[in-house]
């Protein structure tokens, strides 16, 4: 058995920081033997992964792995003599213990203690929206308004979603791309000012960043205008503040970790709607759902089958439960208030790309299947003889070369346009529709097929074929730009994307960013706290975003943190066109993977009876 904490360091399963916290709580707390010291490390690190705890059976059964490669050969302790050692860890209490302890141990899962403060706040705070009484409304007003706004028999799965969200404090909608969840919101939110009578609520509409942000307003201005409602219903619909989630909360500069609004300071609002919901992590959620007023509801919208959240948790899928065979969520009764829309409007019966996402969303399709899809050896019934949407690519590449030379081609003409327009001052905003018409998308940050291989490469290439774009210099007219780092004065998140453009007003250059309202801010590239040029960016990051086409870019070798989520992900940023550069091995193994982070909100919410 390994449990030398220094020879998991040098193995690159731990960091260093991972390594010192662990020696810290030891020396304060005293008293551990060397098993429980691997937990305590292992559970130092999960966050870090994505995990909300350490899930000490799936690890004993599944393995070790190191920060983003193969999995080591580590001979773990067994079960229930580690689960026995760490419970007798001075640092360490059991969940039903009334004591301060750094972590705690609960049915099996060893917690940082904050992040089981987290999701038992979470928990609770869903289980009383959950167990609010319904709203008093008038039965036949709600019907009539249902049948207005939703007259077509097909429409039946938003139907329900409206009428959860007439009744409930607590609405979950979710569905794949195209799926219409905007439309729903629209209508759902036109159902519940209508039917408030004299007094309409007060609606606040967010998400995770930006860019969601920016992209949820338009919609909800653009489909406002065509609902059969009063003038009045649409002006309101149309004026509906729009936000970030870090700004609705109010970010507080003295305390970064906190925010204005609280449970002693909730919320004015009567109903906020979350989009992308799948991006909040566990921390900003329990946040929000405790920043609810007394009466105020909560209606999640998001895709439970997207990468979760770049920080710890997979808040929507764990809240969403169990599923069926036909996806819905089956079970206790949380279940009353989620809706599945899993009818696609946006991808018809020729679509290759709304083909894909259904077989990676049905449990029972295999990676076998998914991969002939990709390369045309079947399509779905109804479909035709082969997908013109979807393309894979399996190509003999080198370092020097990571796309064969026709996707090079195409991909340096899209983003030449783009930056060209840029350089002859053109609008900002057609500016960043220009950008948002193409976009290479990959797994991985390092490695000759990462984000920053194919970035530089990308960079060099245009300039070559675009005169006046200077790629050697920072911030160049006609450079996409990735914030990296939140800035909450500034209103700038890790994942916005930008363009610099040159300022009208003074020749200087900006950084042009979209606004929740449908405009554009410029930005002086010196605010910025951390950029870097976007030609390529990893799939986590694209989430929220919408391009006409994907080119999917895997690594030449199968990675752990490929699967069949990212493939999901990655192929539904595309509303026309997927090509995915990879080899057809490393393709069907990330099919074959899915996503498990440690958790225990689905057991806690589903399951009461368990906590």
């Amino acid at each position: 058995m390994t449990t030398d904490l220094d020879e998991l360091r040098d193995l690159e399963v731990l960091l260093p920081a991972d390594v010192h916290v662990t020696d810290t709580v030891v020396r304060l707390t005293g008293g551990h033997d060397p098993a429980s010291q691997l937990a305590i490390a292992l559970a130092v690190r999960a966050p870090r992964l994505g995990h909300v705890c350490l899930d000490l059976d799936r690890i004993v059964r599944v393995g070790l792995a190191a920060e983003g490669h193969e999995r080591i050969d580590v001979e773990l302790p067994d079960l229930e003599p580690w689960l026995t050692a760490i419970a007798a860890a001075p640092s360490v209490r059991r969940s039903d213990e009334d004591r301060v302890s750094p972590l705690v141990l609960d049915d099996g899962r060893l917690y940082l203690d904050r992040y089981w403060r987290y999701e038992q706040r979470l928990v609770d705070g869903l289980r009383a929206l959950l167990d609010r009484p319904p709203r008093d409304r008038d039965p036949s007003l709600v019907q009539e308004l249902l049948d207005r706004l939703f007259p077509n028999p097909d429409d039946a799965q938003q139907r329900a979603a409206a009428e959860v969200a007439t009744r409930e404090a607590l609405t979950v909608l979710t569905g794949g791309p195209g799926t219409g969840k905007t439309t729903t919101v629209v209508k759902l939110l036109a159902t519940l000012w209508l039917s408030a009578g004299d007094a309409p609520p007060s609606i606040v509409v967010a998400a995770p960043t930006g860019k969601a942000a920016a992209r949820l307003a338009e919609a909800v201005r653009q489909q406002a205008d065509g609902l059969p409602v009063p003038p009045a219903a649409v002006a309101a619909l149309r004026a509906l503040p729009t936000s970030t989630l870090h700004r609705l909360l109010g970010w507080r500069p003295d305390a970064p970790t906190r925010f204005r609004h609280d449970r002693q300071n909730p919320l004015p609002n009567d109903i906020v709607v979350v989009d992308e919901a799948s991006m909040a992590s566990l921390p900003l959620m329990t946040k929000l759902v405790d920043a609810l007023g007394p009466g105020g509801r909560l209606v999640l919208v998001g895709d439970r089958d997207q990468l979760a959240s770049v920080d710890a948790g997979a808040v929507l899928s764990d809240i969403c439960g169990p599923r069926g065979d036909d996806g819905a969520s089956v079970g206790s009764r949380a279940a009353e208030t989620i809706v599945t829309l899993t009818r696609f409007h946006r991808f018809g019966p020729a679509s290759g790309i709304g083909a894909v996402a259904r077989a990676v969303q049905r449990e029972a399709t295999g990676p076998d299947d998914v991969l002939a899809l990709f390369r045309g050896e079947r399509t779905e019934p109804g479909g035709p003889d082969r997908y013109t949407d979807i393309a894979l690519i399996d190509p003999a590449r080198d370092a020097t070369q990571p796309l064969p030379a026709p996707v090079l081609d195409h991909v340096v003409e899209g983003y030449a346009a783009a930056v060209s327009a840029a350089i002859a001052d053109h609008d900002p905003l057609e500016v960043l529709a220009a950008f948002d018409r193409l976009r290479v998308l990959t797994a991985l940050r390092r490695g000759p097929d990462g984000v920053e291989a194919l970035t530089e490469m990308l960079g060099a290439r245009i300039a070559a074929a675009v005169p006046g774009y200077e790629h050697d210099r920072p911030f160049p007219i006609g450079q996409p730009v990735l914030v990296t780092r939140n800035d909450h004065q500034l209103g700038l998140f890790n994942g916005d994307v930008g363009v610099v453009v040159r300022d009208p007003r003074d020749d200087r250059r900006r950084v042009a960013f979209p606004t929740a309202e449908g405009g554009v801010r410029l930005v002086a590239p010196a605010r910025i706290p951390a950029a870097e040029p976007v030609f390529a960016m990893s799939v986590h990051k694209s989430q929220g975003s919408q391009f006409d086409e994907v080119v999917l870019v895997l690594p030449r070798r199968d990675s752990p943190l490929l699967s069949r989520e990212l493939i999901y992900t990655g192929v539904t940023r595309a509303a026309r066109q997927v090509t995915v550069v990879a080899d057809a091995q490393v393709l069907h193994d990330a099919l074959g993977r899915r996503v498990q982070r440690a958790s225990g909100l689905t057991r806690r919410l589903w399951h009461p009876d368990a906590s």
